[in-house]
């Protein structure tokens, strides 16, 4: 493993943590992460169809 690494993600709600883990677990939640990465990739997830 690198030195360096990423562990897991913290996300942070109104200057508070409201969940932490990594990618995976959080897109498993139902979660301000998982909302947010939805949000971001929609068009890669489900692209329009013309």
């Amino acid at each position: 493993m690198k030195k360096n690494a990423i562990y897991g993600i913290l996300v942070v709600n109104e200057g508070v943590i409201a969940e932490k883990g990594t990618h995976d677990e959080l897109l498993e939640k139902n979660c301000i992460y998982k909302d947010l990465y939805e949000t971001q990739f929609r068009q890669v997830l489900e692209p329009e169809t013309d």
